[in-house]
């Protein structure tokens, strides 16, 4: 279990978000440097794939409200955008150092 408030910096916040989202089954890519102010962390597989076409509104605000909290939690970034199953680009979040 990842406590985020461990983490102490935008590469350790990202690191951790990965990790989780890897446990979790959304199989993350992330496009951008760790090192870098901003990065894209794509969604290859959604676990509730099924679920969040039936009710986007519902799961896809779920899933954001996971990952602002657990990014919220470390201080050390924020989401700047989390694109859902009905965006042109569905399924990422793009995260920037604070």
């Amino acid at each position: 279990n990842v406590d985020a408030r461990a983490y102490t910096s935008a590469a350790s916040c990202l690191e951790a978000l990965v990790d989780r989202l890897d446990r979790l089954g959304f199989d993350p890519a992330v496009d951008g440097s760790e090192e870098g102010e901003t990065a894209v962390i794509a969604f290859a597989h959604c676990p509730f794939r099924e679920l969040a076409e039936a009710h986007p509104e519902l799961v896809c605000a779920l899933h954001r409200g996971m990952v602002e909290g657990f990014v919220e939690q470390t201080g050390e970034a924020t989401v700047d955008d989390f694109h859902t199953l009905g965006h042109r680009e569905p399924c990422q979040v793009t995260i920037s150092s604070r």
